[in-house]
Formats: C-alpha cells, structure tokens, sequence
C-alpha cells in the first residue's frame, strides 16, 4: 500500500508545465523533421532535424512556406489540400522535400490535423526514403533487364533445382516458367553430348566459377536445337549460393552455315565466290555492320582489253589469264575480305569492317599496283590494267544490289577517265578521301615539326574544392592559330600507326612538366594521361613508363594511366597482368568514360584499379534527368563500396558539382573548374585559385 502511494505522487510531481518542456524537448530532438503548418501554409515549428536535414537553420525555415519546402504542393492547390487534411486522421503519402542546396529529398510524411488554443495546424513528420528509393530504383532495373533481355535466363539455387526463368527463356524452349521452376536443367539436356562432357563443363565451373560455350539442348516439343550457353556460379560470403545460366538459340546460324556449305556456290574457273555467294555474304555483312556500327567496302574490278587478248589469243589463254589474276587480288586482300567472280572477266571485293572509305581506296591502290607487274601466262609476258569503282556501306546503300549497281557505276566512271584508275560512287565522297589524304600526310609529318601540345585540364576535390591534379590532352597545331579537335586526328593516328609515338610524346611532356610544376610549387599533383588501345597493347609499357619517370623525376604515385573499358575487355588477363606491374611500381590505373563500354562489375574486382571516371553524357543533365541521376548515384554508391575514387567529367554547372557534392563523389573537372589550358596557362590557374574554387 505504501508503494502505490509513493508512484501516485510520483505522477503528480510532473507538472504541466514540465511535462509540455518535455514533450517540446522530445520533438526537439527526434531525428526525423517535424513541421508545424498553419492555415496559410506558413511553418509556425520546425525541430532541429529538420534545419540540419533541409541545410536551413530554423531561424530561416521560420520566415518560409511549405510551399517552398515541398515542390508536391502548390499555394494554390493549399486550401483544398487543407481542408482535405482537416478531414483525415494520419494522413500518410510520399514527397520530395528540396534542400537548401537545390537537391531533392525523397521523403514520406505523416500529416495530422491538429488544434490549439482556438487555433488550428497541420503537425507532419517527414522520413527520409532515400536508400529505399535507391533501392527499389536498382531492383526495378535489374527486373527490367531481366525481364527484356533477348537471351534465355535460367538461375537455379545451389542443389541445381530452377528458381527462376525469363520470358527469353520460355520463348525458346517452350517451357512456360510454372512448368520449369522447381525442375532441374536436365528437363533441356538432349542426346548429342557425351557424360564426359557435361563432367568437364562442372569441372570448370568449380574450378573457375564459369563455363560457356556450344551446346545442344531440348526444347519441349523435343527438337534438338543449338545454342551459346554461359553459366556462371553466384557466391556469397564465398559460399555458392546460385548458379546463372545465359543462352541464345544459334540455329538459324548454323541453317545458314549449312546452306552455303551444300550449295554451288562458286566460280567453277577461279575457285572464287559466284554471285549466288557473295550475295549471301554480303547480306551476312551488312546484318552485322548494322550491329556494330562498322562500314563495308565494295569493289569492283573490271580488266581493261581482256576481250582483245581472249580474242586474239584463245579462251585457253584467257581462262588462265583470269584464274592468275583472282590469285594476284586474293593475295592482297585480308583473312576478313572477299574476292568474288560474278562472271566474265569482272571480279567483286567485299571489305569486311573498314573504318573509313580511305581503307576501301587503299586497296583499290593496291590492286592497281599488283596489276602493274606482267602476268605470264601461255609462255606470254601479257600487261593487264583494271578499272575499278568503289562503293561504301551505308553511305553508297543498305542493301548488296544498291551497293554493287553503285560500285559498278563508279568503275565505269573509271573506264570514261581512261582506265587503270579508280573512282569513288560520289565525288562528294572523293573530295572527302582527298581531304582524308592530306590530313594523313600532314599527321604524319606533325610529329617531327614539334607541331603537338600538351593542354592540362584541372581536377578538383570536391571536398575543399582544391586542385589534385590535371588530365593531360593533345592538341594539334596544324597551322598557326588552328587548333585541330581532337575528334578529328586522333582516330588518324590510330589508322595509320602513329597513335604509339604520339601516345609517348604525350606521357613524356605531361610527366616532364608535372615534376616542374610540383618541384616548383611545392605540389603533388597527380597527372591523368590516356593511353590508346595499341598503347596498351604494347609489351614493353612498363618499362617505358617506368624509363620516363626517371628521366623526368616524376614520382610514380604522380602518375594515373586511364583506359577505357573496352580495351580492358579485349583480353582481361593481359589487362590485369599488365596494370598489375604498373602498380608495383606506383602507376595508379583508371577507367576512362566508364558506362559507355562494357560497365561489366567483373573487371572492376579483377583489376587493380584506384579510380573511375564517369563519363560526361551521365552528367549533362544532372539534376534534370532522373535516369542520369539514377545511374550517377548508382555508380558513386557502386565504387564506395569497392574502395574506388569517383571522378565526374564534363561538370559544367553548380546545380552539378553540389548534386556531386552531396553524394560524396571525390573529384570533378569540367568547364565549370576550366577548360583545358596550355600549360603556361595552367600554371598561372593554380597560383590564381590558391584553393578558390566552386564549393
């Protein structure tokens, strides 16, 4: 009894008063923001989670409007919205709350009607959602490629048993997902492979975690079909959790094989492709130029006279004479091309995957020149001229008729020149190949006349926004005051084999004048310096990075090499082997323009790399787009995870280096820092920002 009085007063010893502190203190503090709203949509309260959240001090939020907090709600749509509030009891739904640095919150709010002392609020408490909309953002895109992907998907838990399929999947095998989950994968398995086989593929899959390869499986109905199969092992915690089974059908692809196998398809004199095949090959070639994006070269090649000498000197002669010039162009030609005989004495190149119709001329070059040298034939010295017209795909055409009525009018344009020459199918094009020729002579000699500069481009931490480093980019001085874009020669260069000795005139100025600059400065800059496909494939790279530091006393850790992902993905174990000596030595390694290429997460644990640079078309329209702040935040969140420095190219606007900013992404550079400066230039930006930059 005297224990139930003591708690009674206890309960009376809290006053009013006290009580109302608490309860004010308690809101206070709580960590989520809490608003009050009166009738005319002013916040009359606001707790301290609130300010810190929103980037606002409470003073300021209390001289705003909900309005100005919230972009869902508009003054004009408030007093329906109030009324609509009075009415229900814990109103709940979701919101974007801005910040004070422009960003959107996604929130969800809990609003309650509210009275007090003859005066009415709206009391709402905002949670922060954005993990969960990031979350459900990622499981959406992840259903979606799922879901859509053109290859059968098959992923089985770690007994082998079907846990999942998509629609690919019942679409080539008949299978609908209800009648294959729960099944094993052997409901596919068909009778044109060995027990021995399938022991080596989970050989491998054990040992490597992946196999892929040809296969024959069953479909439903019980036809046996042909297709690509890549499984890969899931693992968590380094316990396989699933397997992952990705497969397209190859049959028509073999149909078509087999077809041109079984047909005659060739010129019964020359051994050469009839026009029946090199119509079919052609088809073949466009169907993949369009894939990929690749052009197509179309020659024809008609011999000037042959008729005089056939006539002259006899069929015989003349079958010989054409069977030694089908030997003489296929041995100019590559493994790709193809040389056919339609008939008569006209012959038809097919140049697989040019990259410029220069290439196409080139070996119009090079058929004229073999043509040059005497054919001996029938005890005969006999001299043989060619006229030859020239069409590209897509330029000239889509289709191989389109394309071989237009090389063929281009050759006849050559015989109306004189013959023993060749001609283009547009004289817009000739102009091009003509401008394309000068371009080459002059890239070549630009080199020796000390005609390339190093420009630097800042990069800045966006913590402190200070200046950490520069990337390194070649310009062309062509002629005085002309600068030549980039755009234009670099892919040149590439072509024609100048791309290695350009690369390492830029690794050694830009290395040369960091030393200077940090010596001078008493920095330590990094320096970003690209390195080309055929750079990378150069097997001496080390040694030649490592010679140049020392020559030029740049400190290794100075040094950060960038590649793109696509030359990373030609051949991932020479890529890993190859940064990996780079590391040794200090040499940083980045992806270069990353989410253009292969975005495979593959690479990103099996290389040793410091860093990533997102590519400008993600930044452009940040924060407008939410398809690029999706993929943004979804890659700065990736590489936190895996201990990757983040940086973002082509930052152009405040609204993007705050949006940066706020997701923790390490370093920016673009116009809104400087564009590339020549290196006189870049100096005198560093003395002038001393640490003044966009923050």
């Amino acid at each position: 009894m005297e224990d139930d009085t003591r708690s009674h007063d206890c309960e009376l010893r809290l006053t009013e008063d006290q009580f109302s502190a608490f309860l004010r203190f308690s809101v206070d503090r709580a960590a989520e923001p809490v608003y009050w709203i009166d009738r005319r949509g002013c916040l009359v309260y606001v707790n301290e989670s609130a300010g810190r959240i929103l980037g606002w001090s409470r003073e300021e939020l209390l001289g705003m409007t909900v309005f100005q907090v919230d972009h869902t709600i508009s003054e004009e749509a408030w007093p329906e919205r109030w009324k609509h509030l009075r009415t229900v009891e814990n109103h709940l739904y979701e919101s974007r709350h801005v910040t004070r640095d422009g960003r959107f919150l996604p929130v969800e709010v809990s609003a309650n009607f509210l009275s007090v002392g003859g005066e009415e609020f709206i009391v709402a408490f905002a949670r922060d959602v954005s993990e969960r909309k990031l979350a459900e953002q990622r499981l959406k895109l992840f259903e979606k490629v799922f879901e859509n992907a053109l290859e059968g998907i098959t992923v089985t838990d770690k007994r082998g048993d079907i846990v999942s399929v998509n629609p690919a999947f019942s679409l080539i095998t008949g299978y609908e997902a209800a009648e294959a989950l729960g099944k094993n994968p052997r409901i596919l398995k068909s009778d044109r492979h060995t027990p021995e086989f399938y022991k080596a593929m989970w050989a491998e899959i054990v040992k490597n975690g992946q196999w892929s390869g040809e296969i024959w499986n069953r479909r439903k109905s019980g036809e046996a079909y042909p297709e690509w199969l890549s499984i890969s092992a899931i693992k968590d915690g380094g316990r396989i959790t699933h397997y992952v089974a990705v497969f397209h059908d190859i049959s028509e692809m073999k149909r078509k094989e087999d077809r041109i196998l079984h047909q005659a398809s060739h010129d019964a004199l020359t051994n050469l492709p009839n026009r029946l095949l090199l119509a079919d090959l052609m088809e073949k070639a466009i169907f993949h130029a369009k894939r990929s994006g690749h052009k197509l070269g179309v020659i024809c090649l008609d011999l000037d006279n042959f008729k005089n000498i056939n006539d002259s000197l006899g069929h015989a002669v003349g079958d010989d004479l054409l069977k030694a010039a089908a030997v003489r162009i296929r041995g100019i030609l590559r493994a790709e091309d193809t040389v056919a005989r339609p008939g008569g004495d006209e012959f038809m190149v097919l140049l697989g995957e040019i990259v410029h119709e220069r290439d196409a001329v080139h070996v119009a070059e090079k058929i004229l020149e073999c043509f040059r040298r005497p054919f001996s034939v029938g005890g005969r010295e006999l001299v043989l001229t060619a006229s030859v017209g020239i069409s590209v795909f897509p330029d000239d055409g889509e289709t191989s008729d389109t394309l071989i009525k237009n090389a063929d009018l281009a050759m006849y344009r050559a015989k109306a020149q004189g013959k023993n020459v060749y001609h283009l199918f547009t004289s817009q094009m000739n102009e091009a190949v003509t401008k394309r020729l000068n371009l080459e002579a002059d890239l070549r000699r630009a080199l020796d006349r000390g005609e390339f500069l190093v420009h630097y481009q800042p990069r800045l931490a966006l913590l402190g926004a200070r200046t950490v480093g520069m990337e390194a980019l070649v310009r062309w001085r062509r002629e005085p005051g002309l600068l030549v874009p980039p755009m234009e020669f670099i892919p040149v260069a590439e072509e024609i084999g100048l791309i290695v000795p350009l690369g390492r005139f830029v690794l050694e100025t830009a290395c040369a004048r960091t030393a200077a600059i940090n010596a001078g400065m008493g920095l330590s800059l990094k320096v970003s310096v690209n390195l080309s496909a055929r750079q990378f494939a150069e097997k001496d790279l080390p040694e030649t990075i490592a010679e140049i530091l020392g020559r030029t006393g740049l400190a290794p850790a100075c040094l950060e090499v960038e590649v793109t992902e696509t030359v990373l993905m030609q051949n991932i174990v020479t890529a890993a082997t190859m940064l990996g000596e780079l590391a040794e030595m200090g040499v940083t390694a980045s992806i270069d323009d990353f989410g253009t290429g292969y975005s495979s997460l593959y690479y990103l644990k099996k290389l040793p790399l410091a860093a990533i640079k997102i590519d400008r078309s993600f930044i452009r329209d940040i924060p407008r787009d939410p398809s690029d702040i999706a993929i943004t935040t979804t890659i700065i969140s990736m590489c936190q995870g895996l201990s990757l420095a983040v940086v973002a190219e082509g930052v152009e606007t405040q609204e993007q280096f705050n949006f940066l900013l706020g997701l923790r992404c390490d370093e920016c550079q673009g116009y809104l820092i400087s564009r590339p400066l020549p290196a006189t230039e870049f100096e005198r930006f560093l003395r002038q920002s001393a640490g003044d930059a966009p923050a």
